[in-house]
């Protein structure tokens, strides 16, 4: 974790290995702390993670660059 300062005005920042490909535990994290955004900065597997969130019931708008138009974001 590189940051905890959750409230108003504030961010939950989370890194996150390249190679990885499960993000349930990162996500249920977010959930509990009830986040008003998810930000994936270049990570290509970005489409499998909004899957895995909102099959947690997490509901934030998701937010990245670059990656989107990957074919890995469309599986």
């Amino acid at each position: 974790v590189i940051s905890e300062k959750v409230g108003p005005g504030r961010a939950l920042l989370q890194g996150v290995d390249r190679e990885s490909v499960d993000f349930r535990s990162i996500l249920t994290r977010f959930r509990s702390k009830a986040v008003q955004s998810v930000v994936f900065l270049g990570h290509d597997p970005m489409g499998l993670a909004m899957k895995e969130g909102r099959s947690l019931g997490l509901t934030a708008p998701y937010y990245t660059v670059g990656t989107i138009t990957s074919p890995e974001f469309q599986k």
